[in-house]
């Protein structure tokens, strides 16, 4: 949850720098057009901006987990998700125990897969991460040497 806390900060800085960017962009061409500053136009550029700004912010948290996409279970080659209900696990959310693996979802509820379907993960920090879909544990990814 904090990395994903983190990543959202992130994306707002970034996304703030963007619209920064952006803006000082506009003031310069509007300077060299010698545009009135009055006029609609700053507002129709910060609509434009802000629209730029909230579309790449809400596409950012999906550009975090583009391993997922395409993913298959390795036993019973079913799709692992739609791109949205795999997440990330903290290390205290899942174990391993008589050949199943057990997810705790993020709504509580305790899933489990066999062993034979964990995949490795691909997540730079070395986390777990599980997708969920259709009420089911459809795929698993462990740390290397779990």
């Amino acid at each position: 949850m904090i990395e994903f806390i983190s990543l959202v900060i992130l994306a707002l800085l970034a996304g703030c720098v963007l619209g920064l960017v952006l803006f000082l962009l506009w003031l310069i061409v509007a300077f060299a057009c010698k545009m009135v500053l009055r006029s609609f136009v700053p507002l129709y550029f910060l609509i434009v901006a802000a629209v730029l700004y909230l579309s790449w912010v809400a596409l950012t948290p999906a550009m975090a987990h583009e391993w997922f996409t395409g993913a298959k279970n390795p036993v019973t080659n079913a799709r692992c998700c739609d791109g949205s209900d795999c997440i990330l696990i903290e290390n205290e959310d899942w174990y391993e125990r008589d050949g199943l693996i057990y997810v705790k979802w993020r709504n509580g509820a305790l899933y489990s897969i066999p062993v034979d379907q964990a995949q490795p993960s691909q997540d730079k920090q070395g986390k777990a991460a599980a997708c969920v879909w259709a009420n089911q544990l459809k795929c698993v990814f462990l740390p290397l040497g779990y």
